[in-house]
């Protein structure tokens, strides 16, 4: 009994912590917001670090540390730390760089916590608009702390939905099936360069459906796929099988929407 009390009472500190330290990381980047002007390039002039990613990393790698200083760190600019530890925290500082240096206000920070093999809770915050998505593995999931829930749509045809935004020969081809198969059908396949937010409007049912095809790392998707999943999504990789770490190719949806957009990327439609 005492155990179980314990337990509880930790994890309520960590649903506060997750969205306390997400939020003050997310005010700072909103404080920087249209004043950057350099950047550090990683791989290539579209994929680059700021000064406000590295400042909200710092805030919530340092704040993971002074708190639960046991706990392992996954982080897009940092790297791997105790990654071996029971909770496992995986964050991306901000997701949408590219939107954030170009003055566009959308992006988001994502922090999730791992337990194990299990995402626990998860957050995606948004400054810019002061929208707070929270998850707790079978707990629901929240916007601003009011239940969200993903679409009722109930065809492909009739819904609006993300493909995510590079340019690949795999892209390519999944755009190759949804014209085969919707025959002029209106549908929106345009992604907007933050797989966090993309993930997120499907959960609360501002979008229908997101596909990502082959980009993308554990830290883009961990927060946004808990949050979907508990807000009544599907979310799977290509073969149908529930969201894996190592998954980069994902379908969120509700359940109906998600075996219609299955037949699609598989090319089953005729």
């Amino acid at each position: 009994m005492w155990y179980n009390f314990f337990q509880r009472c930790h994890m309520l500190k960590l649903e506060k912590f997750i969205q306390e330290a997400t939020r003050a990381a997310g005010k700072s980047t909103l404080r920087k917001f249209g004043k950057i002007t350099t950047s550090t390039i990683k791989t290539g002039k579209l994929d680059f670090v700021t000064e406000a990613d590295l400042l909200s990393n710092k805030m919530i790698i340092g704040s993971i540390k002074k708190n639960f200083p046991e706990h392992g760190i996954i982080s897009e600019e940092t790297g791997e730390h105790n990654i071996d530890s029971e909770y496992t925290w995986i964050i991306d500082p901000i997701d949408g760089t590219l939107n954030f240096s170009k003055k566009i206000p959308l992006y988001v920070i994502l922090v999730a916590l791992r337990k194990k093999d299990k995402l626990e809770l998860a957050c995606a915050y948004d400054p810019v608009h002061d929208e707070m998505y929270f998850a707790k593995r079978g707990g629901g999931a929240y916007l601003n702390g009011k239940r969200i829930y993903c679409s009722k749509q109930r065809t492909v045809n009739d819904s609006t939905g993300f493909v995510s935004d590079r340019l690949t020969p795999e892209k390519l081809a999944l755009m190759q099936n949804f014209g085969d198969y919707l025959k002029g059908g209106r549908v929106i396949t345009s992604g907007i360069h933050c797989a966090g937010l993309s993930g997120v409007w499907v959960a609360n049912g501002r979008m229908d459906w997101n596909i990502t095809s082959g980009t993308g790392h554990i830290w883009d998707y961990a927060a946004p796929c808990l949050i979907a999943d508990e807000a009544g999504c599907k979310v799977t990789n290509f073969q149908g099988k529930p969201w894996d770490y190592k998954d980069n190719r994902i379908i969120i949806a509700n359940p109906v929407l998600h075996a219609e957009l299955m037949k699609v990327v598989n090319g089953r439609y005729q």
